[in-house]
């Protein structure tokens, strides 16, 4: 078993048999320091099996090593288990906690490829088989099973529920008292030495604690935090998910990221916020889903805007005003696609919010989350280019509705025509988008000064059709009954695999007749449209599943 304290996921290795899992115990604080605030508890979140692969396969690590992982894992003794802090809310039976391996919770990414009817029949991922192996340790010792309710997707934060029991609370800190210069502590589990040395199956541990200060605060456009940074001295990764607290013993934040001096805190309003889209929703929260990606027009250069219908000198106006953000891209069969909106529109304000950067239009999408309906006020050049939606083929094979009309406004509040002195007048418009939604994470930071809301990837042939998979070497698939194949990690729910009643734990080891091995390009044989006969191991037992051909008008 391997267990960390929110690292990096490390390089899979064989495993013969793992041991049994160890029991997890406290040990106090050292008598020199205060003692831990009553909110914050020690999480343990673990994988084994097809979890645990799924999780592998989705942290970026390389496919081969997953197959060698797996060459060594045949059974589910094997585990994963992450080790993080978390805090108590005021109903003292709600956790709230960064587990960096929750997605494997959840089916993230698999709703970008289910069709456009289950997203408007609001189709969520269901969630993996069996109950999510979690616990939750006082810092008393004493251990709880702890019911996980769901993933904020926008966060990256995870809400688990002890029903009926009354963990003690405190207050949070409030906003307009947090200040620079102001003392901080971060708490995060470490190991903690033992004074027995006989040998012991126990995993000891303690919440360990670092002092900063606030070194920076930052806003949204609204006035409220986005986040802050605390600087200390011993910072690393290993302090990520770690909860900061006041000299009060109030509550500041959960720690999203660190290097060697400096943390990054997403403040506890944020938190709570995330907390709340759970418990609402009783299940994970996905992101909005808009489908566009643009750059703010103070960083845009004179060839974007002239090459998608601007003047050069509408383009230098533009810039030198600095309000807006320019759409460099609108993809086709998105939310933004069907409303008509286009690349080199310039989107001027949201719902209305003036729009400056791309931190502003994140932020309004944020608030506004998926599934809502949201009101832009948009520019666009003489020039522009025809709708996307105009030109693309329909993903769904129901109707669909009609975008809505964009219709010429009088000026709004956050918006004055007048004040851009274009040698045109301009007439601004009004576009009203009904926001999608999106379990897929964003894994990797864009480059500075762009912005993609929520634009969703373009899925395989296999994620088409609702099944994520990863492959077996001969010597993993033999156990199973199989010669060969992929590995079934993941069925979307509501998709053609899960109603041609594909499980997650089968071995597609042919297709149409022809045997697949461990070697890539396996993706090739699974034909986005045909009908496929699928020869599936399940539980040593050979069956055939068929995924049927789309129709013409499917497609």
């Amino acid at each position: 078993m391997a267990a960390h304290a929110q690292q990096p996921p490390p390089k899979p290795a064989p495993a013969p048999q793992a041991p049994a899992p160890p029991r997890v115990a406290t040990a106090p604080a050292a008598p020199a320091r205060p003692a831990s605030p009553p909110q914050i508890v020690t999480v343990l979140h673990r994988l084994t099996g097809i979890k645990l692969m799924r999780w592998l396969n989705r942290s970026g690590v390389p496919v081969a090593a997953v197959v060698e992982f797996e060459r060594g894992s045949a059974t589910d003794a094997n585990m994963h288990m992450s080790i993080t802090a978390g805090f108590a809310l005021n109903d003292g039976q709600s956790i709230i906690a960064s587990l960096p391996q929750a997605e494997a919770e959840v089916e993230v990414g698999m709703m970008t490829s289910a069709t456009e009817e289950q997203r408007r029949a609001g189709a969520a991922p269901a969630p993996s088989p069996g109950a999510a192996d979690m616990s939750v340790v006082r810092p008393d010792g004493f251990q709880l099973t702890a019911n996980y309710v769901g993933l904020d997707v926008l966060t990256g934060l995870s809400l688990l529920r002890i029903e009926g029991l009354k963990l003690p609370s405190m207050p949070d800190a409030l906003e307009e008292k947090l200040a620079v210069g102001q003392r901080v502590r971060l708490y995060a589990p470490e190991p903690a030495g033992r004074t027995d040395a006989r040998p012991s199956n126990n995993l000891y541990l303690r919440l360990g604690q670092i002092e900063g200060r606030l070194a920076a605060i930052t806003r949204w456009p609204s006035g409220r935090i986005a986040h802050l940074a605390v600087r200390a001295q011993g910072l690393s990764p290993s302090i990520n998910g770690g909860v900061a607290v006041n000299d009060a013993g109030e509550t500041v934040g959960i720690v999203e990221s660190s290097t060697a001096t400096e943390a990054r805190i997403l403040p506890v309003q944020i938190v709570k916020r995330a907390a709340e889209r759970v418990l609402a929703r009783r299940a994970s929260v996905p992101r909005p889903l808009l489908g566009v990606s643009g750059r703010p027009v103070t960083s845009a250069s004179v060839f974007q805007f002239t090459s998608s219908g601007w003047s050069q000198a509408e383009a230098v106006a533009l810039m030198n005003k600095g309000q807006g953000l320019l759409l460099t891209s609108v993809v086709p069969n998105t939310p933004a696609a069907l409303a008509d909106l286009r690349p080199g529109d310039i989107i001027v304000s949201v719902n209305n919010n003036s729009i400056k950067s791309a931190e502003d239009f994140s932020f309004t999408l944020n608030e506004a989350g998926g599934d809502s309906t949201v009101m832009f006020t948009v520019l666009r050049g003489q020039g522009a280019a025809p709708s996307p939606a105009a030109s693309a083929p329909r993903a769904a094979s129901s109707p669909q509705p009609a975008p809505p009309a964009a219709a010429s406004i009088p000026a709004m509040p956050a918006f004055n025509p007048e004040a851009f002195d274009l040698p045109r007048p301009l007439k601004p418009i009004v576009v009203s988008v009904k926001l999608s939604y999106s379990f897929q994470m964003l894994m990797s930071p864009k480059p500075a000064g762009t912005v993609t809301a929520a634009t969703a990837p373009r899925p395989g042939p296999l994620r088409a059709r609702g099944v994520e998979t990863l492959p077996l070497a001969s010597a993993g698939a033999q156990p199973r009954g199989a010669r060969a194949g992929v590995l079934v990690v993941s069925v979307a729910a509501a998709s053609e695999a899960a109603r041609a009643g594909l499980l997650e734990g089968d071995v597609i080891e042919s297709v149409n007749g022809k045997l697949l091995s461990s070697t890539s390009g396996t993706e090739t044989l699974f034909a986005r449209d045909a009908r496929l006969m699928l020869g599936i191991v399940r539980r040593g037992q050979k069956i055939t599943v068929t995924l049927s051909a789309k129709k013409a008008s499917q497609r």
